[in-house]
Order: structure tokens, then sequence, then C-alpha cells
């Protein structure tokens, strides 16, 4: 007998429809399952036998083939379970055909035959409503990861034999959406006791700070150890923006792909991922026989910090010059082309020389030559890439001593958040949040200059010698200066400050403000 049911695969970050074909006829008793099936896939010939046995039906001595289609896709995971022996039930004729053929099915069997929670779920149910499916079961495990789901209706088992019993007219309880809305505006964050005002003094670096988070700017601090570099990075979190519900979904679906989502709560706060610069490549940006999400993708909608930034091989750090360019992760295997999100906000901390201490001749005995080869491990196009680069010097002994407070980081996310709002008014019908995700033709149409501030770009442009895409990242970053003063228009006062956070020249950056 023959019947066939849709399961789910996820390759990368993306579902993939499955149609689980089942048939089951005379012949020497076999248990064949073809269409590409990974080496976990072809193992759940063994769960799914035993746990048909263990819930109380019988499997009798029949040829069984399974084919998953399409073929030519790699079907991996644990989540083709349920299918299948849900399929084999069909074809025994021991489930309803009619009402099985009408849902979705994912989730691992044990071999008692228990549901047990599989891997990007989330995904899953975003990909059945898409294609309207009416019904989707899966591990109670999963039920409210799944609990997005507003057109189909989602139903979590905790064994197969609840589920043949549910198709075939018993009682079930179907999970109740969860109102992502309401759910991000309850979460608050306890917090983990850092704030800005532990940091003294280091007024420059904070404003720096304060108006890569307000405008989501790539950021370089750069400065001798202790000065604070690595303290500020870590505290950014607690002023960075709350999601919306789309980023919710978005960057919540990313880590349900990669294993990673908690099983009680959705990804509620930006991501804030610090990268060692011992990474691989595969790590960094994704990748593998299999592809799967990088720390890049993981820092999607959030900040990927790299500290001791000039440690990193230049060969690892060539590699972020495209996402943070395109805000995507492309990837080609032979069967088909990886798309991952990468849009993140890069913070980087370094210092200017090997010893740490140049241009202080005092304590720096770095030659020269040295200085710049260190220096030079960022390249020109990648230092391009990051709007604002700030000097970070030694913090101030009198200012420890009489141990001033800083500025809060309450007192910052309130001038952020104001920022934010006016962001997000002024690009309600952009498609975009922040002032750093201006692409193209939208800098010149929201960036509106007056005649002095127009000319005084203009000047730079010409004597610092400006690239258009460092151009164009200096109206960007004005733009998040005229944001945080509460100005319509982009002032020279505001270029000028934008100006000073460009960096074409890192051995110069330290030398003129060191």
């Amino acid at each position: 007998m023959y019947c066939c049911l849709k399961g789910m695969v996820v390759l990368g970050i993306e579902a993939e429809i499955v149609d689980v074909e089942v048939d089951i006829g005379d012949g020497l008793p076999a248990f064949e399952m073809v269409g590409l099936p990974a080496s976990e896939v072809r193992e759940a010939k063994e769960r799914v036998r035993a746990a048909i046995k263990n819930s109380g039906f019988t499997l009798p001595a029949k040829r069984i083939t399974v084919n998953l289609s399409p073929g030519d896709i790699p079907k991996r995971g644990t989540g083709l379970d349920l299918p299948i022996a849900v399929g084999i039930l069909c074809g025994l004729g021991i489930v309803s055909k009619h009402l099985a053929e009408n849902a979705v099915f994912a989730g691992e069997l044990g071999l008692e035959g228990t549901v047990r929670a599989c891997n990007g779920v989330l995904r899953m149910v975003q990909k059945a409503e898409s294609v309207h499916c009416s019904r989707f079961f899966l591990s109670r495990e999963n039920r409210y990861e799944a609990g997005v789901a507003e057109q189909t209706e989602v139903i979590g088992v905790r064994t197969l034999y609840e589920v043949v019993s549910i198709l075939n007219g018993g009682d079930y309880d179907a999970e109740p959406a969860v109102q992502l809305e309401d759910w991000l505006r309850v979460r608050t964050d306890r917090g983990d006791g850092l704030d800005f005002s532990q940091i003294i003094g280091q007024v420059s670096m904070k404003r720096a700070v304060r108006t890569a988070v307000a405008g989501r700017h790539n950021l370089l601090l750069i400065g001798p150890p202790g000065a604070g570099k690595t303290m500020a990075a870590k505290r950014i979190p607690g002023i960075l923006p709350r999601l919306t519900v789309r980023e919710c979904k978005e960057i919540s679906g990313i880590y349900s792909a990669a294993g990673m989502l908690e099983q009680d709560a959705f990804v509620w706060k930006r991501p804030f991922r610090e990268v060692h610069h011992s990474i691989t490549k595969q790590a960094l940006i994704g990748g593998g026989r299999y592809p799967k999400p990088g720390e890049v993708t993981l820092a999607h909608t959030g900040v990927l910090f790299l500290d001791e930034y000039g440690e990193f091989p230049p060969h690892i750090l060539e590699l972020l010059r495209q996402p943070m360019e395109a805000k995507e992760i492309c990837i080609s295997r032979l069967d088909r082309r990886y798309v991952f999100p990468a849009d993140f906000m890069l913070v980087a901390a370094m210092n200017p020389c090997k010893c740490g201490y140049y241009p202080d001749r005092n304590r720096c005995r770095c030659p020269e030559q040295e200085v710049r080869r260190y220096l030079q491990r960022i390249s020109g196009p990648l230092l391009d890439r990051i709007d604002l680069a700030a000097y970070v010097p030694k913090a101030e002994i009198g200012q420890l001593e009489n141990g001033q407070t800083g500025e809060s980081s309450a007192e910052m996310r309130e001038q952020i958040q104001a920022a934010w709002q006016l962001q997000r008014e002024r690009y309600r019908d952009a498609g975009i949040l922040f002032n750093g995700q201006l692409q193209g033709s939208q800098t010149e149409r929201y960036c509106r200059l007056t005649e002095e501030a127009g000319r005084l770009l203009s000047q730079a442009a010409r004597h610092l010698e400006f690239s258009a895409r460092g151009y164009y990242k200096v109206m960007k970053t004005a733009r998040t200066v005229a944001d945080l003063d509460g100005a319509e228009q982009i002032a020279a006062a505001h270029i000028a400050e934008a100006i000073s956070y460009r960096a074409a020249d890192l051995q110069s950056l330290t030398a003129e403000t060191g």
C-alpha cells in the first residue's frame, strides 16, 4: 500500500518541505530508504522499527520502501523520524490516510515511542505557514518555539501512540499562539552589573560609542592597554535597542536552525558575540560540507565584538569585508547556494602597536617599521568600511584617585532612544531602522546638509582623499550626530565630528591624538 505525507528538513537556516513516500508490498522482508539520506536519517530505520513495536503496533514481514523527495537535496537531522513512522502506519492502514496527508510532521523518535525535540522547528513552522499547511505535529518540547504560527494549527505530542490517536479522531489540545509583541514588551533585562558609569573619564570614547550605537555604525577603538576599550565594548548590550517583532522572529529562526534556541524562550535581546582571534574561517562566516551559520550570522541584528583586533590573522579579517557591505553571506556548494543574513554592527578594539603603548615613546620601544607593520594588518579596504575610529588615551590618574563617576548606561540609553525614535519615524517607509543601514541614493535623500556643512565635507573629501564609500559614511555618521542633538539638518559641527572619526591611516590617528 502507498502513502505520501510531508516532513521537513533544514538546509542552512531555511526549512524545506520533504515528501515522505512509503510503499509497503510483498517480497522479501526489507526496509529500504532512498532520496539522498544522510547517516542520521539512514539510522532512522532502527529507531522507527523499535518505536512502532514499543507503541503497541505490529510491523509485518513486508518489503518497506521509503522515498524522500525531492531526491537531489541532502536530508539531514532527526526530524524525519516521525513522518517516516506515521507514513508506515498509514501504509499498514493503522492511521487514517486522508487526515495524515493534510499535515506536516517533525520529530525524533525514541526507541520506546516517545517524540523528542529536533532543531529548526521555528523555521519549519514559518515554512509550513507559507505553503498553507493546515496542521503541524511535533514534540511537546518544541511547542513553545512553534507558537509563532498564526494560521497553521500546532499540535504538540509526547508519543507516537498519541499521534495515531489524534489522526484517528481522538481528542487533543491545540497549542496556543504566542503573541510576540506582548511577549517582547514584558521582557526585562535584569542586567549583569556592567554599567558605563564604572568607566571613569573617557568622555570622547563614550561619545563615539553612543554615536555608533545610536546609528548602528561599525566602530574601532584603539589605544593602550587598560584604557577601557574592552570595558566599553562589553557594556554596549546595556544600551542596545530592543528587537522588533520581525527581528525577533528572524534571529530566533537562525538560532533555532543552529540548535541554539532555548526551549522556553525566543531571542529577545540583540545578540552580542565576542570572537577570539584564534577563530577559524568556517566558525566566523559559516560553512562546512553542510553549511551552518557562523558568528557573523549569529550576530545578525546585534554586535560582533573582536577584541585584540590586530592579533587576528589578516586573511580572517578580510573575510569580513563582503558581509560588512552586503549584510549577508553567500556560500555555494554543488547542490545549492546558501544565503545567511549578516547585518551586524562590528565593534573592534586594538592596541596601537605590539607592546601597546605607541606613541608614548617613554614606554614604547617598538621601531617605527614594526608599528607600521602591526597597524597594516588592518587593510585599507577593511578600514574604509569602519564608520567610526576613536583613539582611547590612558585614563587620568587624578580622575581615578577622585573616584569620579562617569556617564551611566541609563543616561546614554535615554539619549540613544530619542535618536532611535527619530530614525524609526524617518525610515518608516524605507524598510530600514538605522542610519548605518542607509544604501546608495537613500543617503542623499535623508542626509540633508546645510550649505556650510556641504562645503566642509567637500573640502575634507578632497584634502583627505575620501573614497566614495568613505564620503557617504561621513554623511551617515553626521546624520546620527545630528539626531543625538535633535537637529533636523546636518550642520557643519556635525560634519566636523563625523570627519574626526574617519581613519584612513591608523598610524596617523594614534600619532595625532596620542
